[in-house]
């Protein structure tokens, strides 16, 4: 079949525009030209720029030298490069079960519906003992316990919400739950907005003593317009099933006076 070539778009009609055509896409790209520039190229595409280096993760754009640390934190070929971050292991989280065909599974219902009748009898068996072991009474929430009635005094009460404050006043009942040393992991964060709340409950229990430490976690790279607030964040774009937590911040070994390790989820 003929390959037809695509004529190039017209001269960028915005002001100011870069100049560089991007093939794939056969536009022009959208970037405005800086006033001082001496050519009609952005930051980006402009060879002569000696302040910008390429990316690390992926040397396809590239970044200003004084803003590489952060952007290395957040940039979208972060997910497909983790292999080579110290919280990547891949498939450390799965069971190890019998290889039952050529085809290796690729999502935990793939496995266990390949799973043979014993193995799964087996694994419901040991969850109902475990559920009977641990699950005794449910438990309840006291939403008006000291510190928690404030946090939550003038917010609309919605099924989210509630969720959120049932988790945190077991948080807060558990002891140590909502102290400013410990380390809390969120398991498929989303927004984190478990996190926010939790951090808001810390600094009040703790009366704005110490600084919690979060690490969220999510595979989805779409999802991270988190509000972080005060504290100290670090955000991992993983599955959970490849997540080291001896390799994440804060639990390396390098982490002195930090208290327990407490994982949340909202929704796992």
């Amino acid at each position: 079949m003929k390959s037809v070539k695509l004529r190039p778009p017209p001269v960028p009609p915005r002001p100011n525009q870069c100049t560089f055509l991007i093939p794939l896409k056969n536009r022009f790209c959208p970037l405005q030209v800086p006033a001082s520039s001496s050519v009609q190229l952005c930051p980006n595409h402009n060879p002569n720029t000696n302040d910008r280096v390429p990316c690390p993760l992926d040397p396809s754009h590239s970044v200003a030298t004084r803003d590489l640390a952060k952007h290395v934190k957040k940039c979208t070929a972060s997910r497909s490069s983790g292999e080579s971050r110290p919280f990547y292991s891949a498939d450390i989280n799965l069971p190890s079960t019998p290889r039952l065909s050529s085809t290796t599974p690729t999502t935990a219902r793939d496995r266990l519906v390949q799973l043979p009748p014993d193995l799964f009898h087996a694994l419901i068996a040991k969850i109902r003992a475990a559920s009977a072991a641990l699950v005794r009474e449910p438990p309840t929430p006291s939403p008006t316990e000291e510190g928690l009635a404030a946090v939550f005094a003038e917010v609309p009460q919605t099924k989210s919400l509630r969720q959120i404050r049932a988790l945190v006043s077991l948080l807060h009942a558990h002891g140590s739950g909502l102290r400013a040393g410990n380390v809390f992991v969120e398991m498929g964060c989303g927004q984190a907005e478990l996190s926010q709340w939790v951090n808001t409950a810390v600094r009040t229990s703790e009366d704005g003593r110490g600084t919690p430490r979060f690490l969220l976690v999510d595979r989805a790279p779409s999802r991270w317009k988190v509000k972080e607030g005060e504290g100290l964040w670090e955000k991992l774009k993983v599955d959970i099933k490849d997540l080291q937590l001896d390799g994440c911040r804060w639990l390396d070994g390098t982490g002195e006076g930090l208290g327990k390790l407490i994982c949340i989820s909202k929704h796992l």
